[in-house]
């Protein structure tokens, strides 16, 4: 009887010690703290109140209506949201400088030359 209620508390004590490991590692996945997650926004161009987002169209020449509009003048994270309301473009993957295309009768797309060659940008938020 005795060895009966030894063997019966040693598994009693190994089933505590094998529930508190198991708590223990699943408490520490549950820890994780999400504030040091960075995603990145897609590649995008803002100017005033309008923001372009890449369309992952490539073009080797511009269509003939599209001129120089300017250039990217500044460039912000690709962590952060994307930043309105300045008056030259910004972007958030872009360097600064890249030349800036556009057709003066629509606002709806503009084109970023980069690696000789021009990206294409629609418009996603006005």
């Amino acid at each position: 009887m005795r060895k009966f209620r030894k063997s019966s508390l040693c598994f009693i004590v190994g089933l505590i010690i094998l529930s508190i490991l198991i708590a223990g590692c699943t408490n520490q996945v549950d820890d994780k703290d999400d504030t040091e997650q960075q995603w990145d926004y897609k590649p995008m161009i803002s100017k005033e109140n309008y923001i372009y987002g890449d369309t992952g169209r490539i073009k080797e020449t511009l269509p003939e209506e599209f001129v120089y509009l300017g250039k990217v003048e500044d460039r912000v994270s690709q962590t952060e949201p994307m930043v309105k309301g300045r008056a030259y473009f910004v972007s958030n993957t872009l360097p600064i400088n890249t030349g800036i295309y556009g057709n003066k009768q629509s606002e709806e797309i503009i084109y970023a030359e980069y690696n000789d060659s021009f990206i294409r940008y629609e418009l996603i938020e006005e």
